[in-house]
């Protein structure tokens, strides 16, 4: 009984691109619109009322896509919602259990990690996993580093203090307040997507200012 799905052939995974252009400053802008595409499609899957509860860069697919802009011409597939649907079908047969935290350890929210039952995961979860995602775009490496149950018991412990990464300011805060140990805490995705860009409209503002008086003062006001 199998079920055939025609799809588009991806080019890749936001894994494989990270692993080439994560933390290189010179890639970040082809990366935050890569990430706003992933944010905008988990927006239309918490509007209908699902959490992926599996955001992961090898779970973003990439599939070329000519008619996008220059600068990036790859469009975003989020992929495999089996803990999304799989979970729902549980609720009516073991509504008491998710298991010790269903999901991947390095991308999973703490609450997932605690979880007794699939709707204490939120689309908060989802959340914690983007600004991981975001964290390893601007720093080239994870929050935390160790093996799976490593990073598993850290999470359970809620020993969490993630370093600052480095990038713009903006972007640096943005990460590490959808790495709050508390989901209540942490930005909804839909705050966060206009916030993924490299340049804020107030620092455009500036410095669009500063060309125009084209002097060192300008600049060192911009600055």
């Amino acid at each position: 009984r199998w079920v055939l799905l025609p799809m588009e052939l991806a080019s890749g995974t936001l894994r494989e691109w990270l692993s080439v252009h994560g933390g290189k400053a010179k890639h970040l802008e082809q990366g935050l619109a890569l990430l706003r595409q992933a944010v905008a499609g988990l927006e239309v899957l918490h509007a209908v009322g699902l959490v992926h509860r599996d955001v992961k860069p090898e779970n973003l697919l990439l599939v070329a896509d000519e008619s996008l802009s220059e600068t990036n011409d790859l469009r975003v597939k989020v992929a495999d919602f089996g803990l999304a649907s799989g979970l729902e079908k549980l609720a009516s047969s073991r509504p008491e259990l998710v298991g010790d935290g269903i999901g991947t350890p390095a991308y999973m929210a703490p609450e997932q990690v605690l979880a007794a039952h699939w709707k204490d995961v939120t689309p908060a979860a989802d959340a914690y996993a983007i600004g991981t995602i975001l964290f390893e775009l601007l720093d080239g490496e994870l929050p935390y580093s160790g093996t799976a149950e490593q990073v598993r018991e850290k999470k359970r412990d809620r020993r969490l203090a993630p370093r600052t990464p480095p990038g713009p300011q903006h972007l640096t805060e943005l990460s590490l307040a959808l790495l709050r140990a508390d989901g209540k805490e942490r930005r909804v995705l839909r705050e966060v997507g206009p916030r993924l860009v490299a340049i804020t409209e107030s620092e455009q503002a500036a410095w669009e200012c500063a060309l125009r008086g084209d002097s060192e003062a300008a600049y060192v006001e911009f600055l």
